[in-house]
């Protein structure tokens, strides 16, 4: 299952300027784990220990995903965009 995962600017310097990646999951956390094997900086930049960081926001095909972020299931085609929420 192909999925495209979108960076935002503020975090492509971690992966040297690129914001997309196609990645492979049947869920956002999949997809995520996945990136961050192709990543590594990135686990320290979205996560908080097993949570998402709470400035993290994930958007799924432009819809939010709060409430079942990590466990929202995908179908091929999805794209994943992450947001940072700047408070």
């Amino acid at each position: 299952m192909s999925i495209r995962l979108f960076l935002p600017k503020s975090l492509s310097h971690l992966s040297k300027s690129k914001e997309m990646f196609e990645v492979h999951g049947r869920t956002v956390g999949e997809c995520l784990k996945q990136l961050v094997g192709l990543v590594p900086a990135m686990k320290e930049a979205l996560f908080l220990g097993n949570r998402l960081h709470p400035t993290i926001k994930v958007l799924v095909n432009q819809e939010s995903t709060d409430a079942e972020t990590l466990a929202k299931e995908l179908k091929d085609g999805d794209e994943i965009e992450i947001k940072m929420d700047r408070h």
